[in-house]
This record gives structure tokens, sequence and C-alpha cells, in this order.
């Protein structure tokens, strides 16, 4: 498996701010990064400070007893302490307002009743760090697509983060498991800090996987899936796991996740709306024409009536993207695809059955005809006598529209010693046929 550098964007300049040339040339870098890979490093002296502290206080969280952390439950489903074969993780969801208030009551006075002043205030450093950092990326990638800052302000304050700090066993060479199954983020923006142990692996369009290595002082910064969407399918968000695989040493890695808020609906923004219309009315004007169709420059197009750059739709995804980017009931679409799934199962257990009472009835048609063409083989090497067809005969030439004749009896081989005398019998036979009973 190969291994590679993601671009590295710096962020450590103070005071930057928006139509600023340095930030201008940031954004453009950005931009161009997610484009390529969905995903980048974003360095910045202030982690030299909050670094090492974040790194001591998962050390100092995952080094207690089990009974102490299953005590750590939120509302949401996802929030908490949880385990899982290879990897350990608290969530601590919605922590909106940054303050020591919430992890103190959430977290902190839960796990230490005597109190941890120290490991509330390392997290919420992460956190306004991890925060500022996500705003800023965010502003760029918006900014790049030509939104107006009313839109970007409304859409940055209509956001919820999550903090997970994650801790991944070394694994031999021989358990090739991954510590965190493949997946795509589905929020919108995820922050990464590690403790200089690499285990993250993307995978590229072709689909191999490679190794991210990432600097001591960096973030890896991811986008999702809510804000793809948003942009229309310009931005790729990348199919990414965590291996530590033939690592001895544990990983631990603090994440920022970056979400809209719960019942928000994800709306495309007009301007980059304007690309899907322009795009189909290039689609109708082809009228089907394969030759037109595939001279359509879909880059172009965008550049032309969104003011972007080149970019990718989306690729794959799943059921969680249509769950958060725009449905306000998240069980709405579940429940109406499991319906529709219900009813298809019913229409083909239906169909099949009826296809099984067909088939039955075929075979027996077939079994008596079978029947009958044996009698007559049988009767035919004896005397050349001739039976009637039976009523399944009938049936069958009624069902399929066609006539059945009769069969014929064959006339005597060459040389047969019985051929003058079936020449004689002739009449004697057709007098028979005539008052033969069916």
């Amino acid at each position: 498996m190969s291994s590679v550098r993601l671009p590295v964007i710096d962020f450590s300049k103070q005071d930057l701010k928006p139509g600023t040339p340095e930030w201008d040339v940031l954004k453009v870098q950005v931009r161009e990064a997610l484009t390529k890979y969905g995903c980048f490093e974003a360095s910045t002296d202030r982690l030299k400070e909050v670094g090492k502290p974040i790194i001591g206080a998962m050390e100092e969280i995952f080094d207690l007893p089990l009974e102490y952390k299953k005590r750590c439950v939120f509302d949401s489903i996802f929030g908490g302490h949880t385990m899982a074969p290879l990897n350990e993780t608290f969530h601590i969801d919605n922590w909106n307002v940054a303050d020591q208030e919430y992890i103190q009551q959430h977290l902190t006075n839960i796990l230490w009743p005597q109190g941890n002043p120290n490991f509330s205030k390392t997290l919420l450093c992460f956190r306004e760090l991890a925060s500022g950092l996500d705003k800023t990326i965010r502003t760029m990638i918006l900014e790049s697509f030509g939104l107006d800052h009313k839109y970007i302000k409304e859409h940055i304050d209509l956001t919820t983060y999550n903090v997970r700090l994650m801790k991944y066993e070394g694994q031999p060479q021989s358990n090739d498991a991954p510590g965190l199954a493949p997946h795509f983020d589905q929020n919108l923006l995820s922050l990464l800090y590690q403790n200089g142990v690499n285990g993250l692996e993307i995978q590229k369009n072709d689909g191999e996987w490679i190794k991210v290595k990432c600097a001591p002082d960096s973030f890896i910064v991811i986008i999702g899936e809510s804000l793809g969407v948003l942009l229309n399918g310009r931005l790729p968000s990348p199919y990414h796991r965590v291996r530590n695989v033939g690592n001895d040493k544990t990983r631990y890695s603090a994440g920022f996740f970056s979400m809209p808020k719960g019942g928000r609906k994800v709306k495309v923004p007009e301007e980059v709306k304007k690309f899907k219309d322009a795009l189909q009315r290039a689609k109708d004007a082809a009228r089907g024409d394969k030759e037109a169709l595939q001279a359509i420059d879909e880059d172009a197009i965008f550049d032309e009536v969104a003011g972007g750059t080149k970019g990718r739709r989306l690729g794959l995804g799943n059921i969680a993207l249509a769950e958060r980017c725009g449905v306000v009931n998240p069980c709405s679409s579940l429940t109406q695809e499991n319906q529709e799934l219900k009813e298809n199962i019913r229409s083909l257990s239906q169909d099949n059955e009826a296809t099984k009472a067909k088939q039955i009835q075929s075979d027996q048609k077939l079994n008596k005809l079978q029947e009958y063409l044996q009698t007559m083989c049988a009767a035919l090497a004896q005397q050349n006598i001739h039976y009637p067809p039976p009523r399944i005969l009938e049936q069958v030439s009624e069902s399929s529209s066609t006539t059945c004749q009769q069969p014929q009896q064959p006339g005597p081989v060459e040389n047969s010693p019985d051929k003058d005398n079936n020449i004689q019998d002739e009449d004697l036979e057709t007098h028979d046929e005539e008052n033969n009973i069916g």
C-alpha cells in the first residue's frame, strides 16, 4: 500500500481576514486541495500550545476504570462512551457554547466527582482552536463558489459542533481488520488531530487505499457529505478508514465535527443551483445525440453560471446522506423506503406463487402426455394399434391457441414383412378408426 502526504496549508498567520491577499491565496489552496483529495493538512502554530495537552488529556481519560467511563451518557444515541473491539470513544455532542460549564456538567464532573479543572480547560482550548479554524475553512470554501456573505453567515450560525476523543489499539500484522470501518463523514467538516501515530487511510477513485501521513502540529481536514451536497456535489467527500496495523503504539485522535443543527434543511444555494439548471438545458438541447452529450463541458458551464472552477461530482454515498442533507425527520425516508421494499417483496411473492401454480399444471400435463406416448409406442411396437389422443392434448391446444393434429401412424419400413399386410388391411383399419370411441 502506498503512502501520500496531503497538501499542507498553513493557517498560522494572525488576523487572517476575508478580502486580504493572504486570505485569497489560502482560499485557492483550500479549493484545489478539496477538489483533488476531499481533504488536506492544516498547520497552525497554536497547535504547539494545545496539541501536547490534549493528547495528555486523552491518555488520562482513557486510563480511567471502565465502570467510571460508563457513567458518561448523553441524551443523543451517539453521545457518551462507546467501545468496539479495536477502538474506544468519548462523544461530546452539541457543544455549541464555548465555556467550561457544558463540559464540566456532561463529562468532567461525572468522571471526576472531585473535579478536574485542567482537563476541562484543555478540552475547551482545543474546541476554541478547532471551531475557529472550521469557520475559517468553511467560509473560504463558500466564498470560492461566489456565495454572498449574508448566506455564509447564516450557514455558520446554524451549525452545531461535536467533539470526539478516540483511542485505537495497536494491531499485529496478522490482524488486518480496520480499527474504524470504511465510511463517508456525514457532517459538514471534520478536523482530526492525532498523537503522531498514523493510521488514517483514504480510497482513491480507482479503489486503491493509500496511507495518509500527517505532521505532529497539523489537523487533517475532511469535507463531509452534508457540505458536498450543499455545494451540489462539486467537492467530493473521501471514503476513508482507520487501521493501526503492524504498530504496537496506541493511536489517539481528537476530532472536531461541524454539522447542521437538528431539524434544519440543508438547501443548495441559488448560485450553485444555477449550474444544475444550465446543465439540464444543455442536455435538452442535445436531444439525445450521443456526440453532442459527450461534448458538453460541465466544468465550463459551472464556471460560467456559478463562478466555480473545476470540481467533481459526488461518487459513492449512503442513506445517511439523505438523512443529514435535506430530510427534516431522519426516520421518514427510512420508513418510506422500508414500506416500498415490503410492497415489492409482497408483489414478487404473489407473482412467484402464481408462477408455481402454472408450473405444477404444466408438469401434470407433461406427465400425462409422456404416459400416453409411452403407451402408444408400446402398442405400435406390437400391432400398430391406434390410440386416440387424451383430453390433455386438447387442453394444451386450447391454452396455446394452436391446433394439435392427431398423431400419424408411421408407414411400414422398407423390406418389412408386414408391408403387404398393411396395404391389404388399409380399408379395414380406416373402418376401425371411424368406429373408435375417444
